[in-house]
Protein backbone atom coordinates (compact mmCIF):
# COMPACT_ATOMS: atom_id res chain seq x y z
CA UNK A 1 0.00 0.00 0.00
CA UNK A 2 1.43 3.39 -0.92
CA UNK A 3 2.51 5.64 1.89
CA UNK A 4 0.40 8.52 3.02
CA UNK A 5 1.20 11.86 4.64
CA UNK A 6 1.55 11.63 8.42
CA UNK A 7 -1.32 13.97 9.07
CA UNK A 8 -3.85 14.35 6.27
CA UNK A 9 -6.44 17.13 6.43
CA UNK A 10 -9.85 17.23 4.89
CA UNK A 11 -9.63 18.61 1.38
CA UNK A 12 -11.10 22.04 0.70
CA UNK A 13 -14.57 21.89 -0.79
CA UNK A 14 -14.53 23.39 -4.27
CA UNK A 15 -15.28 27.11 -4.01
CA UNK A 16 -17.86 28.80 -6.18
CA UNK A 17 -16.03 28.81 -9.50
CA UNK A 18 -15.80 31.80 -11.75
CA UNK A 19 -15.78 29.39 -14.66
CA UNK A 20 -15.57 25.67 -15.41
CA UNK A 21 -13.78 23.93 -18.27
CA UNK A 22 -14.78 20.41 -19.19
CA UNK A 23 -12.42 18.80 -21.70
CA UNK A 24 -13.14 15.79 -23.84
CA UNK A 25 -11.22 12.56 -23.21
CA UNK A 26 -7.63 12.70 -24.38
CA UNK A 27 -6.49 11.17 -27.62
CA UNK A 28 -4.54 7.96 -27.52
CA UNK A 29 -1.24 9.82 -27.73
CA UNK A 30 -1.88 11.63 -24.43
CA UNK A 31 -3.32 14.92 -23.15
CA UNK A 32 -2.55 18.09 -25.07
CA UNK A 33 -0.83 19.54 -21.97
CA UNK A 34 1.37 16.47 -21.43
CA UNK A 35 4.54 18.53 -22.03
CA UNK A 36 5.77 21.71 -20.36
CA UNK A 37 5.92 23.48 -23.73
CA UNK A 38 2.21 22.87 -24.37
CA UNK A 39 0.97 23.83 -20.92
CA UNK A 40 -2.73 24.64 -20.57
CA UNK A 41 -3.43 28.20 -19.44
CA UNK A 42 -5.99 28.66 -16.68
CA UNK A 43 -7.13 32.04 -15.37
CA UNK A 44 -9.15 33.74 -12.69
CA UNK A 45 -9.23 33.83 -8.91
CA UNK A 46 -11.21 30.58 -8.85
CA UNK A 47 -12.22 27.84 -11.22
CA UNK A 48 -12.17 24.16 -12.09
CA UNK A 49 -10.76 22.16 -14.99
CA UNK A 50 -11.57 18.53 -15.80
CA UNK A 51 -9.42 16.55 -18.25
CA UNK A 52 -8.44 12.95 -18.93
CA UNK A 53 -4.79 12.12 -18.28
CA UNK A 54 -4.71 8.71 -19.98
CA UNK A 55 -1.51 8.41 -21.98
CA UNK A 56 0.32 11.13 -20.00
CA UNK A 57 4.09 10.68 -19.78
CA UNK A 58 7.19 12.24 -18.23
CA UNK A 59 9.61 14.30 -20.33
CA UNK A 60 13.36 13.86 -20.59
CA UNK A 61 15.06 15.97 -17.88
CA UNK A 62 11.76 16.53 -16.12
CA UNK A 63 12.46 17.21 -12.41
CA UNK A 64 10.97 15.26 -9.55
CA UNK A 65 7.65 16.42 -8.16
CA UNK A 66 7.29 16.40 -4.40
CA UNK A 67 10.38 14.21 -4.21
CA UNK A 68 8.84 11.59 -6.55
CA UNK A 69 10.21 10.72 -9.98
CA UNK A 70 7.95 12.13 -12.70
CA UNK A 71 5.78 9.48 -14.34
CA UNK A 72 2.52 10.78 -15.89
CA UNK A 73 2.44 14.56 -15.58
CA UNK A 74 0.25 17.26 -17.09
CA UNK A 75 0.92 21.01 -16.94
CA UNK A 76 -1.07 24.18 -16.33
CA UNK A 77 0.01 27.83 -16.21
CA UNK A 78 -1.78 30.31 -13.95
CA UNK A 79 -0.99 34.00 -13.43
CA UNK A 80 -2.07 35.26 -10.01
CA UNK A 81 -4.73 37.96 -10.39
CA UNK A 82 -3.93 39.34 -6.95
CA UNK A 83 -1.51 38.81 -4.09
CA UNK A 84 -2.57 36.53 -1.27
CA UNK A 85 -3.31 32.93 -0.38
CA UNK A 86 -4.71 30.49 -2.93
CA UNK A 87 -5.61 26.80 -2.65
CA UNK A 88 -5.26 24.33 -5.54
CA UNK A 89 -6.61 20.80 -5.16
CA UNK A 90 -7.30 17.63 -7.13
CA UNK A 91 -9.75 16.23 -4.58
CA UNK A 92 -12.43 15.58 -7.19
CA UNK A 93 -10.17 13.34 -9.29
CA UNK A 94 -10.59 9.57 -9.60
CA UNK A 95 -6.92 8.53 -9.43
CA UNK A 96 -3.85 8.90 -7.21
CA UNK A 97 -2.38 12.36 -7.83
CA UNK A 98 0.63 14.42 -6.79
CA UNK A 99 0.33 18.21 -7.08
CA UNK A 100 3.14 20.78 -7.20
CA UNK A 101 3.31 24.54 -7.74
CA UNK A 102 6.49 25.90 -9.41
CA UNK A 103 7.86 29.10 -10.83
CA UNK A 104 10.20 29.32 -13.80
CA UNK A 105 10.17 29.64 -17.58
CA UNK A 106 11.85 26.36 -18.59
CA UNK A 107 11.45 22.75 -17.58
CA UNK A 108 15.02 22.44 -16.29
CA UNK A 109 14.96 25.67 -14.29
CA UNK A 110 11.84 25.35 -12.16
CA UNK A 111 11.69 26.43 -8.51
CA UNK A 112 9.21 24.39 -6.42
CA UNK A 113 6.96 26.49 -4.16
CA UNK A 114 4.84 23.79 -2.52
CA UNK A 115 3.77 20.22 -3.21
CA UNK A 116 1.47 17.59 -1.74
CA UNK A 117 0.47 13.97 -2.04
CA UNK A 118 -2.57 12.55 -0.23
CA UNK A 119 -4.15 15.56 1.47
CA UNK A 120 -7.65 14.27 0.62
CA UNK A 121 -7.55 10.51 0.33
CA UNK A 122 -5.10 9.74 -2.47
CA UNK A 123 -5.67 13.16 -4.02
CA UNK A 124 -3.79 16.38 -3.32
CA UNK A 125 -4.23 19.91 -2.01
CA UNK A 126 -1.76 22.78 -1.58
CA UNK A 127 -1.97 26.32 -0.32
CA UNK A 128 0.57 29.08 -0.92
CA UNK A 129 1.04 32.85 -0.99
CA UNK A 130 0.79 34.09 -4.56
CA UNK A 131 2.22 37.38 -5.85
CA UNK A 132 0.03 39.38 -8.27
CA UNK A 133 1.27 39.12 -11.87
CA UNK A 134 3.52 36.10 -11.19
CA UNK A 135 2.98 33.09 -13.46
CA UNK A 136 2.97 29.76 -11.65
CA UNK A 137 3.48 26.38 -13.31
CA UNK A 138 1.04 23.82 -11.90
CA UNK A 139 1.99 20.20 -12.50
CA UNK A 140 -0.21 17.22 -11.65
CA UNK A 141 1.52 13.86 -11.75
CA UNK A 142 0.06 10.38 -11.30
CA UNK A 143 1.65 8.44 -8.47
CA UNK A 144 3.75 5.67 -10.03
CA UNK A 145 2.23 6.47 -13.42
CA UNK A 146 -1.43 6.40 -12.36
CA UNK A 147 -3.84 8.18 -14.72
CA UNK A 148 -7.56 8.89 -14.91
CA UNK A 149 -9.98 11.80 -14.85
CA UNK A 150 -8.36 14.85 -13.32
CA UNK A 151 -10.37 17.58 -11.64
CA UNK A 152 -8.23 20.52 -10.56
CA UNK A 153 -9.87 23.36 -8.63
CA UNK A 154 -8.50 26.61 -7.27
CA UNK A 155 -9.81 29.45 -5.12
CA UNK A 156 -8.75 31.71 -2.26
CA UNK A 157 -8.92 29.87 1.09
CA UNK A 158 -10.75 30.89 4.18
CA UNK A 159 -9.40 34.19 5.46
CA UNK A 160 -5.70 33.78 6.19
CA UNK A 161 -4.46 34.46 9.74
CA UNK A 162 -3.10 37.96 10.31
CA UNK A 163 0.36 36.49 10.96
CA UNK A 164 0.39 34.22 7.91
CA UNK A 165 3.26 36.14 6.27
CA UNK A 166 6.73 36.41 7.76
CA UNK A 167 6.59 40.21 7.42
CA UNK A 168 3.33 40.26 9.42
CA UNK A 169 4.57 38.20 12.38
CA UNK A 170 2.63 38.75 15.61
CA UNK A 171 4.75 40.06 18.49
CA UNK A 172 4.90 38.15 21.76
CA UNK A 173 6.57 39.66 24.83
CA UNK A 174 7.41 39.07 28.47
CA UNK A 175 9.26 36.35 30.36
CA UNK A 176 6.18 34.09 30.28
CA UNK A 177 2.89 34.02 28.45
CA UNK A 178 0.55 32.19 26.10
CA UNK A 179 -1.42 33.05 22.98
CA UNK A 180 -4.07 31.23 20.98
CA UNK A 181 -3.66 30.99 17.23
CA UNK A 182 -4.62 29.11 14.08
CA UNK A 183 -2.97 27.85 10.93
CA UNK A 184 -6.30 27.36 9.15
CA UNK A 185 -6.06 29.38 5.94
CA UNK A 186 -2.32 29.92 6.43
CA UNK A 187 0.10 29.38 3.55
CA UNK A 188 3.77 28.90 2.76
CA UNK A 189 5.82 31.69 1.21
CA UNK A 190 8.34 31.44 -1.60
CA UNK A 191 11.72 30.63 -0.07
CA UNK A 192 10.28 29.56 3.29
CA UNK A 193 12.45 26.81 4.83
CA UNK A 194 11.28 23.34 5.84
CA UNK A 195 10.65 23.71 9.55
CA UNK A 196 12.43 21.07 11.67
CA UNK A 197 13.37 19.47 8.36
CA UNK A 198 9.76 18.36 7.82
CA UNK A 199 7.63 19.23 4.75
CA UNK A 200 4.77 21.50 5.82
CA UNK A 201 1.86 23.19 4.09
CA UNK A 202 0.62 25.84 6.54
CA UNK A 203 2.61 28.16 8.81
CA UNK A 204 2.19 31.32 10.87
CA UNK A 205 4.84 33.57 12.40
CA UNK A 206 5.64 35.24 15.72
CA UNK A 207 8.40 37.64 16.72
CA UNK A 208 10.07 37.67 20.14
CA UNK A 209 12.74 40.09 21.43
CA UNK A 210 13.92 39.21 24.97
CA UNK A 211 14.74 41.99 27.42
CA UNK A 212 17.34 39.80 29.14
CA UNK A 213 19.64 37.02 28.03
CA UNK A 214 18.80 33.50 29.12
CA UNK A 215 16.88 30.45 27.94
CA UNK A 216 13.59 30.50 26.05
CA UNK A 217 11.19 27.53 26.04
CA UNK A 218 8.18 27.40 23.72
CA UNK A 219 5.56 24.68 23.42
CA UNK A 220 2.27 23.77 21.73
CA UNK A 221 1.59 20.88 24.12
CA UNK A 222 -1.90 22.00 25.16
CA UNK A 223 -5.09 22.87 23.28
CA UNK A 224 -3.52 22.12 19.89
CA UNK A 225 -5.72 20.31 17.37
CA UNK A 226 -3.13 19.20 14.79
CA UNK A 227 0.35 17.69 14.42
CA UNK A 228 2.40 20.80 15.15
CA UNK A 229 6.01 21.93 14.63
CA UNK A 230 7.87 24.82 16.28
CA UNK A 231 10.92 26.38 14.62
CA UNK A 232 12.96 29.38 15.83
CA UNK A 233 15.15 31.53 13.58
CA UNK A 234 17.07 34.75 13.37
CA UNK A 235 17.02 36.88 10.24
CA UNK A 236 15.00 39.57 8.54
CA UNK A 237 13.75 37.85 5.36
CA UNK A 238 11.94 34.54 5.02
CA UNK A 239 14.38 33.15 2.43
CA UNK A 240 17.53 33.98 4.43
CA UNK A 241 16.87 32.71 7.94
CA UNK A 242 19.37 31.16 10.35
CA UNK A 243 17.95 28.20 12.32
CA UNK A 244 18.27 28.47 16.12
CA UNK A 245 16.18 25.49 17.22
CA UNK A 246 13.20 23.36 16.18
CA UNK A 247 11.11 20.44 17.36
CA UNK A 248 8.46 18.03 16.12
CA UNK A 249 6.66 15.62 18.49
CA UNK A 250 8.25 16.28 21.90
CA UNK A 251 4.91 16.01 23.72
CA UNK A 252 2.81 13.50 21.82
CA UNK A 253 2.37 14.94 18.33
CA UNK A 254 2.93 18.45 19.70
CA UNK A 255 6.21 20.24 20.20
CA UNK A 256 8.52 21.86 22.75
CA UNK A 257 11.80 23.63 22.00
CA UNK A 258 14.33 25.35 24.30
CA UNK A 259 17.04 27.70 23.01
CA UNK A 260 19.51 30.23 24.39
CA UNK A 261 18.49 33.83 23.64
CA UNK A 262 20.38 37.12 23.79
CA UNK A 263 19.06 40.38 25.20
CA UNK A 264 17.82 42.64 22.38
CA UNK A 265 18.06 40.08 19.58
CA UNK A 266 14.88 39.37 17.64
CA UNK A 267 13.83 35.77 17.13
CA UNK A 268 11.30 34.57 14.55
CA UNK A 269 9.03 31.71 15.59
CA UNK A 270 7.18 29.58 13.03
CA UNK A 271 4.25 27.37 14.01
CA UNK A 272 3.45 24.86 11.26
CA UNK A 273 1.61 21.60 10.68
CA UNK A 274 3.19 18.39 9.41
CA UNK A 275 2.40 17.89 5.71
CA UNK A 276 -0.93 19.67 5.15
CA UNK A 277 -2.18 19.39 8.73
CA UNK A 278 -3.62 22.59 10.20
CA UNK A 279 -5.86 23.77 13.00
CA UNK A 280 -5.91 25.77 16.21
CA UNK A 281 -3.18 25.88 18.85
CA UNK A 282 -1.97 27.48 22.06
CA UNK A 283 1.61 28.74 22.03
CA UNK A 284 3.21 29.07 25.49
CA UNK A 285 6.58 30.60 26.24
CA UNK A 286 8.81 30.89 29.28
CA UNK A 287 12.13 32.76 29.42
CA UNK A 288 14.67 32.32 32.16
CA UNK A 289 17.49 34.73 32.83
CA UNK A 290 21.08 33.66 33.32
CA UNK A 291 21.56 31.93 36.64
CA UNK A 292 17.97 30.72 37.05
CA UNK A 293 17.24 27.00 37.52
CA UNK A 294 16.93 24.52 34.70
CA UNK A 295 14.02 22.17 34.02
CA UNK A 296 12.61 19.92 36.73
CA UNK A 297 11.91 16.32 35.73
CA UNK A 298 8.30 15.28 36.27
CA UNK A 299 8.17 11.78 37.77
CA UNK A 300 4.50 10.97 38.32
CA UNK A 301 1.01 12.31 38.97
CA UNK A 302 -2.06 11.25 40.91
CA UNK A 303 -5.63 12.47 40.24
CA UNK A 304 -8.68 12.38 42.48
CA UNK A 305 -12.01 14.11 42.96
CA UNK A 306 -11.34 17.68 41.83
CA UNK A 307 -7.59 17.56 42.44
CA UNK A 308 -4.28 16.52 40.88
CA UNK A 309 -0.97 15.91 42.65
CA UNK A 310 2.28 16.03 40.65
CA UNK A 311 5.76 14.95 41.78
CA UNK A 312 9.10 15.84 40.22
CA UNK A 313 12.85 15.67 40.66
CA UNK A 314 14.87 18.82 41.18
CA UNK A 315 16.67 20.26 38.13
CA UNK A 316 20.22 19.06 37.57
CA UNK A 317 21.10 22.70 36.88
CA UNK A 318 20.26 24.62 40.05
CA UNK A 319 21.43 27.93 38.57
CA UNK A 320 23.48 30.54 40.38
CA UNK A 321 21.88 29.92 43.78
CA UNK A 322 19.84 27.32 45.64
CA UNK A 323 16.25 26.69 44.59
CA UNK A 324 13.84 28.34 47.01
CA UNK A 325 10.45 27.15 45.71
CA UNK A 326 8.48 25.44 42.96
CA UNK A 327 5.24 26.57 41.33
CA UNK A 328 2.77 24.19 39.71
CA UNK A 329 0.34 25.74 37.19
CA UNK A 330 -2.73 24.08 35.67
CA UNK A 331 -3.92 24.58 32.09
CA UNK A 332 -6.72 25.36 31.41
CA UNK A 333 -7.76 27.68 34.21
CA UNK A 334 -4.37 28.84 35.46
CA UNK A 335 -4.75 27.52 39.03
CA UNK A 336 -1.42 27.40 40.87
CA UNK A 337 0.19 25.85 43.92
CA UNK A 338 3.59 26.76 45.37
CA UNK A 339 5.77 24.61 47.62
CA UNK A 340 9.00 25.62 49.29
CA UNK A 341 12.16 23.70 48.45
CA UNK A 342 13.19 20.98 49.01
CA UNK A 343 9.57 19.84 48.55
CA UNK A 344 9.03 18.23 45.14
CA UNK A 345 5.30 17.55 45.17
CA UNK A 346 2.34 19.92 44.83
CA UNK A 347 -1.43 19.59 44.91
CA UNK A 348 -3.99 21.73 43.08
CA UNK A 349 -7.62 21.46 44.19
CA UNK A 350 -10.82 22.96 42.82
CA UNK A 351 -10.33 21.36 39.40
CA UNK A 352 -13.24 20.12 37.28
CA UNK A 353 -13.75 16.36 37.19
CA UNK A 354 -13.64 15.00 33.64
CA UNK A 355 -11.57 17.93 32.31
CA UNK A 356 -8.13 17.12 30.90
CA UNK A 357 -5.36 19.30 32.36
CA UNK A 358 -1.65 19.73 31.76
CA UNK A 359 0.65 21.08 34.44
CA UNK A 360 3.79 23.19 34.36
CA UNK A 361 6.43 22.95 37.10
CA UNK A 362 8.73 25.97 37.49
CA UNK A 363 11.69 26.16 39.86
CA UNK A 364 12.68 29.51 41.38
CA UNK A 365 15.91 30.72 42.98
CA UNK A 366 17.23 34.15 43.97
CA UNK A 367 17.84 34.97 40.29
CA UNK A 368 14.23 34.27 39.29
CA UNK A 369 12.02 31.57 37.81
CA UNK A 370 13.40 28.94 35.47
CA UNK A 371 11.80 27.31 32.43
CA UNK A 372 8.60 25.34 32.91
CA UNK A 373 8.60 21.55 32.72
CA UNK A 374 5.33 20.39 31.15
CA UNK A 375 3.52 17.15 31.90
CA UNK A 376 3.77 15.04 28.77
CA UNK A 377 0.12 13.98 28.66
CA UNK A 378 -3.16 15.28 29.98
CA UNK A 379 -4.28 14.39 33.52
CA UNK A 380 -8.00 14.19 34.29
CA UNK A 381 -9.48 14.53 37.80
CA UNK A 382 -12.14 11.89 38.52
CA UNK A 383 -14.84 11.58 41.15
CA UNK A 384 -15.04 8.60 43.46
CA UNK A 385 -12.26 6.29 44.70
CA UNK A 386 -9.07 5.88 42.69
CA UNK A 387 -7.48 2.50 41.99
CA UNK A 388 -4.12 3.07 43.65
CA UNK A 389 -2.69 -0.16 42.29
CA UNK A 390 -2.00 1.48 38.93
CA UNK A 391 0.47 3.91 40.50
CA UNK A 392 3.03 1.51 41.92
CA UNK A 393 5.95 -0.43 40.55
CA UNK A 394 6.86 -4.04 41.29
CA UNK A 395 8.98 -3.13 44.31
CA UNK A 396 6.16 -1.17 45.91
CA UNK A 397 3.66 -3.95 45.13
CA UNK A 398 6.00 -6.32 46.98
CA UNK A 399 6.02 -4.00 49.98
CA UNK A 400 2.23 -3.90 49.88
CA UNK A 401 2.16 -7.71 49.88
CA UNK A 402 4.26 -7.81 53.03
CA UNK A 403 2.19 -5.05 54.58
CA UNK A 404 -1.02 -6.93 53.79
CA UNK A 405 0.38 -10.02 55.52
CA UNK A 406 1.42 -7.93 58.52
CA UNK A 407 -2.01 -6.29 58.73
CA UNK A 408 -3.71 -9.50 59.77
CA UNK A 409 -6.67 -11.37 58.42
CA UNK A 410 -9.71 -9.33 59.38
CA UNK A 411 -11.23 -6.38 57.60
CA UNK A 412 -11.71 -4.59 60.92
CA UNK A 413 -8.00 -4.90 61.71
CA UNK A 414 -7.07 -3.72 58.20
CA UNK A 415 -9.42 -0.72 58.51
CA UNK A 416 -7.97 0.12 61.91
CA UNK A 417 -4.42 -0.07 60.58
CA UNK A 418 -5.29 1.94 57.48
CA UNK A 419 -6.28 4.85 59.70
CA UNK A 420 -2.75 4.62 61.02
CA UNK A 421 -1.53 4.76 57.43
CA UNK A 422 -3.52 7.95 56.90
CA UNK A 423 -2.05 9.55 60.00
CA UNK A 424 1.43 8.48 58.94
CA UNK A 425 0.95 9.82 55.39
CA UNK A 426 -0.15 13.19 56.70
CA UNK A 427 2.92 13.27 58.91
CA UNK A 428 5.19 12.83 55.90
CA UNK A 429 4.45 16.21 54.38
CA UNK A 430 7.80 17.45 53.00
CA UNK A 431 9.51 20.36 54.76
CA UNK A 432 8.08 23.69 53.67
CA UNK A 433 4.90 22.26 52.17
CA UNK A 434 1.54 23.43 53.49
CA UNK A 435 -1.36 20.94 53.82
CA UNK A 436 -4.59 21.97 52.14
CA UNK A 437 -6.57 21.05 55.25
CA UNK A 438 -5.79 21.37 58.98
CA UNK A 439 -3.96 18.43 60.60
CA UNK A 440 -6.34 15.54 61.29
CA UNK A 441 -7.76 15.10 64.78
CA UNK A 442 -9.77 12.31 66.40
CA UNK A 443 -9.49 9.88 63.54
CA UNK A 444 -10.59 7.19 65.93
CA UNK A 445 -7.52 4.97 65.96
CA UNK A 446 -3.96 4.88 67.19
CA UNK A 447 -1.06 5.62 64.86
CA UNK A 448 0.09 2.00 64.66
CA UNK A 449 2.97 2.83 62.32
CA UNK A 450 5.27 3.32 65.30
CA UNK A 451 5.21 -0.44 65.80
CA UNK A 452 5.64 -1.45 62.13
CA UNK A 453 8.78 -3.10 60.74
CA UNK A 454 10.94 -1.26 58.20
CA UNK A 455 9.19 -2.68 55.16
CA UNK A 456 5.85 -1.22 56.26
CA UNK A 457 7.54 2.12 56.91
CA UNK A 458 8.87 1.98 53.33
CA UNK A 459 5.44 1.22 51.99
CA UNK A 460 3.63 4.12 53.63
CA UNK A 461 6.51 6.42 52.70
CA UNK A 462 6.02 5.51 49.04
CA UNK A 463 2.29 6.12 49.45
CA UNK A 464 2.97 9.55 50.92
CA UNK A 465 5.23 10.49 48.02
CA UNK A 466 2.47 9.79 45.52
CA UNK A 467 -0.60 10.76 47.46
CA UNK A 468 -2.24 14.15 47.99
CA UNK A 469 -2.09 15.11 51.66
CA UNK A 470 -5.65 16.31 52.29
CA UNK A 471 -7.21 14.49 55.32
CA UNK A 472 -10.59 14.34 53.60
CA UNK A 473 -9.06 12.76 50.52
CA UNK A 474 -6.91 10.48 52.67
CA UNK A 475 -9.99 9.11 54.43
CA UNK A 476 -11.79 8.59 51.10
CA UNK A 477 -8.68 6.79 49.87
CA UNK A 478 -8.54 4.45 52.87
CA UNK A 479 -11.40 2.18 51.80
CA UNK A 480 -9.66 1.54 48.49
CA UNK A 481 -6.41 0.85 50.34
CA UNK A 482 -8.17 -1.60 52.69
CA UNK A 483 -9.65 -3.54 49.75
CA UNK A 484 -6.35 -3.63 47.92
CA UNK A 485 -4.36 -4.78 50.91
CA UNK A 486 -6.88 -7.48 51.78
CA UNK A 487 -6.81 -8.75 48.19
CA UNK A 488 -3.02 -8.92 48.27
CA UNK A 489 -3.13 -10.83 51.51
CA UNK A 490 -5.54 -13.37 50.04
CA UNK A 491 -8.24 -12.65 52.64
Amino acid sequence: MKRTARAATACMAAAAASFTILALPAAADGPTNDSFSTTQVITGASGTVTIATFGATAEPNEPTHGGQVAAASVWFAWTAPSSGAFVFNTCGSDYDTLLEIDTGATLVALTPIVSNDDACGTQSSVQFSAVAGTTYQIVVDGFQGDTGTLNIAWAPPATAPVNDAFASASTITGPTGSINGTTVGATLQAGEPQHAGVPVGHSVWYSYTPTASGTLTLDTCTNTSFDSIIAIYTGTTVNALTPVGANDDNCGIQSTVTVAVTNGSTYRVAIAGVATDNGTFTLRWSRTTAGTPGLATITDSFAGDGWVSVSWNAPTNMGASAITSYTMTATPGGATATVNAPGTRALITGLTDGTAYTFAITATNLQGAGSAAITGSAITPVSGPVDISTFYDATEIGRMQQTATYFGTTTAQAQHDCVGVIVFILGLIPPGATPIDPPPVNLGATNVTSTWPTVEQQFVTSVARKYAFSPAEAQKFSSQLVAFLLALGGH
